[in-house]
């Protein structure tokens, strides 16, 4: 498994990628109905959401399977994680998570999955997939 940080912003006009923010991020999806589609442009669905959104929390199965994570990133925020994703012919789904709220927000870019192979879990997450 290959870890990458976000790159570092060189402008001079600040950005937050702090893990509130991203924490902010996994929350905002908590009102949806079950299965929203992200903006259109994006191209993925939420087909799990983790401890923040529900007491029955889901994830992907394959969020934790060493063969099907290409990559984690550290730092991005939600679309920036999509993004990445969409510049991967490879990735095919995105489990967006905390470790803990206080923890660096991370984000898996996942190889083909069964997009309905969702097991329980106790992390803050989305596991999403492209459309």
């Amino acid at each position: 498994t290959e870890y990458t940080t976000a790159p570092q912003n060189t402008s001079t006009t600040p950005t937050t990628t702090s893990s509130t923010t991203a924490a902010m991020s996994l929350f905002s999806f908590c009102d949806s109905d079950s299965s929203p589609t992200l903006d259109s442009s994006l191209g993925f669905t939420v087909v799990a959401q983790g401890r923040q959104c529900n007491d029955a929390p889901t994830r992907l199965a394959a969020a934790f399977r060493s063969d099907e994570v290409l990559v984690e990133l550290l730092g991005l925020d939600v679309r920036s994680c999509l993004q990445a994703c969409m510049e991967r012919a490879s990735c095919q789904a995105v489990f967006a998570w905390h470790i803990n709220l206080a923890s660096e927000f991370r984000c898996r870019l996942l190889a083909p999955v069964d997009q309905g192979e969702v097991v329980t879990t106790a992390t803050y997450s989305l596991s999403l997939v492209k459309q």
